[in-house]
């Protein structure tokens, strides 16, 4: 939650490119505050990462966000295990892994990029990524544990 929360107020500063029409990521805010209360959680979100320096950098940081509903396919599988579902405490998983069609739309606009520089979309994920991992050690700190 706290991840996804500032990744969505991150979106949601920038201008997107006139490219991408009007699709944009999904947004999980809804779901994941269900979901945190389903669990008896505090919702907690980050402070935002750095905004894209440019359209290709952009195109990077969606792409992580975008490729996490391919690891929520698996993710709602062993959720289920846990007694978690698309009505108790994985709404955000479900709603992730139900349709792959922002994925796809994704890929689809992606391949119509008027400029992308691959060094530049590298980074931008890169960044994201660095913003998960910090996301989860801030996480694991409020709870008192690790994972390393």
């Amino acid at each position: 939650m706290a991840l996804r929360g500032g990744v969505e107020d991150c979106f949601q500063t920038i201008s997107w490119p006139d490219f991408l029409k009007e699709w944009r990521p999904a947004s999980l805010m809804t779901v994941l505050n269900q979901d945190a209360r389903d669990m008896d959680m505090s919702p907690s979100i980050l402070p935002p990462p750095s905004p894209p320096q440019n359209i290709s950098e952009l195109l990077g940081m969606v792409y992580v966000v975008e490729g996490a509903s391919l690891g929520a396919q698996i993710l709602v599988k062993q959720a289920s295990q846990l007694g978690l579902s698309a009505d108790f405490g994985a709404r955000h998983l479900a709603m992730q892994s139900g349709s792959l069609n922002g994925w796809k739309t994704f890929l689809s606009l992606l391949e119509k990029a008027p400029q992308f520089d691959g060094d530049s979309a590298v980074e931008g994920a890169r960044q994201l990524f660095c913003y998960a991992l910090d996301a989860v050690r801030r996480t694991d700190e409020q709870a008192g544990i690790s994972h390393g």
